[in-house]
């Protein structure tokens, strides 16, 4: 009962289609998955008889860029039985012949190769927008037949009255367009073809070996249409499994690798489906199979492969028929889904084989579109009207169940068209995804006095599998709610622009969003875009930083350095999302381990990627990243360098969150070495030592607290300019009762290799000179009392990078010249 109200919903909506009804004005229902696509030529169907008395037929589709459809296939040239030639036709998405559109009369072109039984079985657009087909067809019209590729210039450049293929000839490949791809046999037939990244061709089909064997072969033919010896030392390659082994289908994987199906034993009650897989090289993947680079799978009795398409995340779908007319009970259309290892996935359907029964003894599907949720939508014929064969589809799950959102049960077929009785024969022999995002099925009808080509459109939704990751903090010149940006001390709450709240910034170079740390900006967001069957799993890891403003990669190790906590606290490595709160945004924190290594401030990126194999297929392996910036200011540092997390003097110099400090005072006798760079600032800083054990030790943290109280001055390099007399906002000292005196003799070149060298003399004055040892400019006592000199440097705004950095310091004892020498 199921089955004959699906048929008969199926077949009134093709008869609406024709008639003319006077109904009152309302709003129409809308499609419902299944039903004909009444957008297209305005029924659904296009039949088009290009010979009045002969056989036509549609065996492939491609779509272009602007949505137009272009088909491959054959028609009868002179009304004699099985005398076919090669024949393409175009039509906008709608369905229509316009004038824009016409190879000729009846938006069709020919190639006469000879008058034997010549088919396109494959067409492509290639990355200049030429038509590129491929077939067989006794191209030397010698009575045999030979794989032949054809290339057309571009598409734009057709005249509206061409006439046949010649009319559109791409001479720059193969010097007439023609390249007769001869393997070595009387009869070879090519049934597939495909186009790799480097827009080489990649051909398979099979050939005649003997009067008794068939051998499959594939080959890779140049884009200037000649055989790629790269690919198996000559371009082509014959294979013998077993017996009467043949390739009708092929995909290409990412990496390059090729992925043929088709048939083992073919025509023998042994017959199974083969997958095969060659490297770029042109040879078998012992990565593949069980290390064969092939596998064959057995499903009833005579089994055939008929095509092929990958999924997403890498895994392989095959369609085609199961018990080829063996075993009595009937032919069902085949599906299996194998693994990117070559093995059967038993997430599909159990065992990952489905023999799918419509209702009739003989079903097959020769075609299959993945949809961009993972639903397989399987396209072939059936007869189980009883009338003929009708056009038949299939929509399976991700888990290879039968959608029961497609026309009610998962399957459907379609009749186009009737001689009173419903004997019109029509055989699906492609599904292509039309530009509206429905499933245009192509082949051939058959009527009392001869065939005709069809196409129908249906309606089969899918929705987009997304997933959307935000952050919510800022770093330098990106946008706010950019970037993950984390703090190693958890008591850091607020450090907007670098400041503390109430720290006073210059206008004209230090903004309040410069940079942004406090309780949001160290979380980030997780959500899908589309509802999963089953559950969808992501893996957290740490990679590079993207795009400009980048700094020192971050040397964390997730669980040791840096962890990831959920919205209860616990610290997690993966986010899961199920059918029931896919919609439902999860935040996570990222908080960095105190690791008691100061790296002032580093960055790189959480990347959230899905786990294929805890994830159901709908999303595949996808992957989003945000950046983040990772302030590291662990304070139990007892040598080396200290990080002063925030601002000091709140004016000139950006000290969060660049600055850094020595954590050990400057002896005299000593020489700090540095090298100068456009817009870094030199900072000295007065210590008590009482104070600073009393508040703990921990330098940073003590200079942090003094803030602009502290006893401090500054100095910052502009290029070739530098601040030297305090008149300018780059340069600010707060002398806090200290007799430090005027600065106004720093007047020392900061470009070119100079080396800027400084020396605290054992009477207590700091004096700088350069590299050539002339002095510059001295204080008086620069530090009262028991204090202690310490030494740090930072960034001046956003804009200056890489700052921070401790290698441009050279610290060492006196050497020969005199420390204590007085200016002049």
């Amino acid at each position: 009962m199921k089955l004959l109200g699906r048929l008969l919903r199926v077949v009134l909506a093709t008869l609406i289609s024709f008639m003319t009804l006077a109904l009152i004005a309302q709003t129409p229902a809308a499609a419902a998955d299944g039903d004909l696509d009444t957008s297209f030529s305005s029924d659904g169907w296009i039949v088009v008889d290009s010979h009045a008395s002969g056989e036509d037929g549609i065996i492939d589709t491609v779509i272009d860029a602007s949505g137009r459809v272009i088909t491959g296939g054959y028609w009868n040239n002179n009304g004699s039985p099985n005398n076919w030639s090669w024949q393409m036709l175009r039509y906008t998405a709608a369905g229509t012949c316009t004038d824009a559109e016409r190879f000729d009369g009846n938006c069709g072109t020919q190639q006469w190769f000879s008058t034997q039984a010549d088919r396109i079985t494959e067409i492509m657009i290639d990355a200049n927008g030429k038509y590129v087909t491929v077939g067989f067809a006794d191209a030397n019209d010698g009575s045999d037949y030979d794989c032949v590729v054809y290339r057309t210039h571009s598409t734009n450049n057709w005249k509206n009255s061409a006439s046949d293929f010649d009319d559109g000839v791409d001479t720059s490949f193969s010097g007439d367009g023609k390249f007769v791809a001869t393997f070595g046999s009387e009869k070879e037939w090519c049934r597939a073809g495909a186009i790799d990244a480097d827009g080489k061709i990649v051909i398979a089909g099979y050939l005649k070996n003997s009067s008794t064997d068939f051998d499959a072969i594939i080959g890779r033919i140049n884009a200037d249409g000649t055989w790629d010896t790269s690919f198996s030392g000559d371009g082509k390659y014959q294979l013998s499994f077993d017996q009467d082994d043949m390739f009708q289908d092929i995909a290409i994987q990412p990496d390059g690798k090729i992925v043929a199906v088709g048939t083992s034993d073919y025509g023998h009650t042994e017959g199974d489906v083969l997958v095969a897989r060659f490297t770029t090289a042109g040879a078998l993947d012992t990565t593949f199979g069980g290390g064969d680079g092939w596998v064959r799978t057995d499903f009833e009795y005579q089994d055939r492969g008929l095509g092929v398409e990958l999924q997403s995340n890498g895994k392989i779908v095959v369609v085609g028929v199961c018990d080829y007319k063996n075993e009595g009970g009937g032919d069902d259309g085949l599906v299996a889904r194998f693994t990117t290892a070559g093995v059967l996935d038993t997430t599909f359907s159990g065992d990952g084989k489905i023999c799918q029964d419509h209702g009739g003894s003989t079903e097959i599907y020769r075609d299959l579109v993945i949809q961009a949720d993972g639903k397989i939508f399987a396209a072939g014929n059936t007869n189980n009207t009883g009338n003929g064969a009708d056009v038949a589809a299939a929509r399976f799950t991700t888990a290879g169940a039968l959608d029961t959102s497609f026309s009610g049960d998962g399957l459907a077929q379609y009749n186009g068209g009737s001689d009173g009785g419903g004997n019109w024969e029509e055989y699906g022999w492609s599904v292509t995804q039309a530009a509206n995002g429905n499933m245009l099925i192509a082949g051939t009808v058959e009527q009392a006095s001869d065939a005709d080509n069809f196409l129908v459109q249906i309606v089969s939704a899918s929705t987009t599998p997304a997933v959307t990751m935000a952050a919510f903090g800022k770093f330098k010149g990106d946008d706010a709610n950019s970037t993950i940006a984390t703090h190693e001390d958890s008591g850091v709450t607020e450090v907007p622009g670098g400041y503390q709240s109430g720290s006073t910034m210059n206008g004209n170079h230090e903004f309040d969003g410069d940079y942004d740390v406090n309780g949001s900006d160290r979380t980030f967001t997780l959500v899908l875009g589309a509802q999963p069957p089953t559950n969808v799993v992501f893996d957290f890891t740490i990679g590079a930083w993207v795009g400009g403003d980048d700094h020192a990669a971050a040397n964390t190790t997730l669980g040791t350095d840096l962890v990831i906590k959920d919205s209860g606290n616990n610290t997690v490595t993966q986010a899961t999302f199920t059918n029931g709160n896919w919609s439902t945004a999860q935040t996570f924190t990222v908080i960095p381990v105190q690791d008691n290594v100061i790296e002032g401030f580093e960055n790189g990126a959480i990347i959230a990627t899905v786990n294929d194999a805890a994830s159901d297929d709908m999303y595949g392996i996808m992957s989003v990243q945000k950046n983040i910036v990772i302030w590291d200011d662990d304070h139990s540092v007892t040598a080396g360098w200290d990080h002063v997390n925030g601002a000091v003097d709140g004016l000139s110099l950006k000290a969060f969150p660049s600055e850094v400090v020595m954590t050990d005072y400057m002896q005299p006798g000593e020489q700090y070495l540095v090298d100068p760079k456009n817009g870094v600032g030199v900072r000295w800083y007065c210590i008590d030592p009482t104070a600073l054990a009393n508040h703990g030790g921990d330098i940073g943290n003590y200079i942090r607290s003094l803030g602009q109280n502290g006893v401090w001055a500054s100095q910052v390099w502009i290029g070739s300019q530098i601040d030297h007399d305090g008149n300018t906002t780059f340069w600010r000292s707060q002398f806090a009762n200290k007799n430090w005196v005027s600065l106004d003799n720093m007047d020392f070149g900061a470009s070119g290799t100079a080396v800027q060298r400084y020396v605290w003399g054992s009477d207590g004055k700091l004096r700088w000179s350069d590299d050539s040892e002339v002095p510059n400019g001295e204080t008086g006592t620069a530090c009262t009392g028991d204090d202690r000199l310490y030494f740090g440097f930072a960034s001046r705004h956003e804009v200056d990078k890489n700052v921070g950095d401790k290698s441009r310091v050279t610290i060492q004892a006196v050497g020969s010249n005199d420390p204590e020498h007085t200016q002049g």
